[in-house]
């Protein structure tokens, strides 16, 4: 018998463990993208909590007050305040109207902390104030807990004092009761629920229009957040899109669901999600959390009196200054 000659691979066969491989290689890469990103988010949450407890240190040393969203300068030249970089040399006060100036001492200036996230190599965040001042990873809630505070006067002769951007505004409870200057948390022990009251949350500037792309690990932050209203205004809310149907808060279709995005009324910061389609927050008991859009709706999260004692958190609204 004469032996039977060596069979080689067909170009079908080839090609079937070229796609093959080509299949473990996509689902390899796209697990290890996978990975990344959950490792970057659960760096994100490790920053959110090193701010809290800053956050939480400052009330600590100002006698239980919490940590201003926005200074105004000529309220930093009332209060007659300074703030220091680290090599010790005062910030221009336009850098400190927001509030990464007055928090990174109780950072022991570790810049990564809220930067890190921007990929820099051997950055020197003291030679660029403007930076600092206004892309911090995360976004204070600054109209509502610690204040917006404008320059006030009742007069050309009397002196300019600081006063919160809402502090006289007005809003019912469930009772129809009109009542008044209760919006904002300025002390730790204004604070009724912690568990929900957002602090921070991860923030970026928007312009109009629909967003619903996951936003890039290395966007550029922003140094306060809102939430959907501001007093009567409309900032932002979920949509389908062209449609921008609001969604329903509790129907379980929020802003991961692959049809939702964020419609944007106004230039403002908004939340955003980095990493994954999640939004990375801090409470004010200093638990983080990967957040849903849907979640965030409620204004119960952003306002502490708005919550079900006082109506339904999801449409709270209050009057403007």
């Amino acid at each position: 018998m004469h032996p039977r000659p060596a069979r080689g691979f067909t170009i079908v066969e080839v090609l079937v463990v070229i796609g093959i491989i080509g299949l473990l290689v996509g689902l390899t890469a796209i697990g290890l993208q996978s990975a990344g990103r959950t490792a970057r988010k659960t760096t994100e949450l490790n920053s959110g909590r090193q701010v809290g407890i800053a956050w939480q240190l400052y009330s600590s040393t100002y006698e239980s007050r919490l940590l201003p969203g926005w200074i105004d300068v000529e309220v930093q030249e009332a209060w007659k305040v300074k703030y220091k970089n680290e090599s010790g040399d005062r910030v221009d006060p336009a850098f400190c109207r927001t509030y990464p100036w007055r928090l990174l001492p109780f950072l022991s200036y570790e810049f990564d902390t809220l930067y890190g996230y921007l990929g820099r190599d051997e950055p020197q965040w003291n030679d660029e104030p403007a930076v600092v001042s206004e892309n911090p990873a995360f976004g204070l809630n600054a109209y509502y807990v610690g204040g917006w505070w404008e320059p006030f006067s009742s007069g050309p002769d009397v002196p300019v004092r600081g006063i919160p951007v809402f502090a006289n505004s007005a809003f019912e409870d469930s009772d129809g009761n009109l009542l008044s200057k209760r919006l904002i948390n300025q002390t730790q022990e204004s604070i009724r629920r912690p568990s929900q009251l957002i602090v921070f949350s991860a923030s970026g500037y928007r312009e109009p229009g629909f967003y619903k792309e996951i936003t890039s690990s290395s966007a550029e932050g922003a140094a306060w957040v809102v939430p959907p209203r501001l007093g009567t205004q409309s900032i932002w809310e979920l949509s389908y899109g062209d449609v921008f149907q609001e969604l329903t808060v509790g129907t379980g279709m929020l802003a991961s669901t692959a049809a939702a995005g964020i419609k944007v009324f106004q230039t403002q910061a908004v939340p955003i999600a980095r990493h994954k389609a999640t939004i990375a927050t801090v409470r004010a008991d200093l638990s983080t959390s990967n957040t849903g859009l849907g979640e965030i709706m409620d204004m119960a999260v952003w306002i502490d009196v708005a919550f079900s004692g006082t109506g339904d958190g999801v449409t709270f609204s209050h009057t403007d200054d």
